[in-house]
């Protein structure tokens, strides 16, 4: 998590999973190669994918807000991977804090 009167954005990477983020700051998703993500706030009740953004040549990421959640609400994540299309079965989690 970033320590507190940051600035910067929290951000999830496969070195750095984080865990849990404050509703008002949101999380910067990063990854090294092209992807789709999809992500939920309700269990894969319902879900959305975007495409992350490229930044540079290794760097790909998303951006999402969490100022209309609840602490307590989870972030659940995986990627479909633009090299091959296939879905990575593993589903991350990020817990929303008050």
């Amino acid at each position: 998590m970033t320590a507190p009167g940051s600035r910067r954005r929290p951000a999830w990477r496969f070195g750095n999973q984080i865990r849990s983020v404050e509703r008002n700051r949101g999380v910067r998703i990063m990854v090294e190669s092209p992807a789709l993500c999809r992500y939920t706030l309700d269990d894969w009740g319902t879900y959305y994918e975007r495409r992350m953004r490229r930044r540079s040549r290794s760097v790909h990421d998303l951006y999402l807000g969490f100022g209309h959640l609840q602490g307590g609400d989870t972030l659940k994540f995986q990627f479909r991977w633009s090299d091959d299309g296939e879905w990575d079965e593993r589903v991350y989690e990020i817990e929303v804090e008050d």
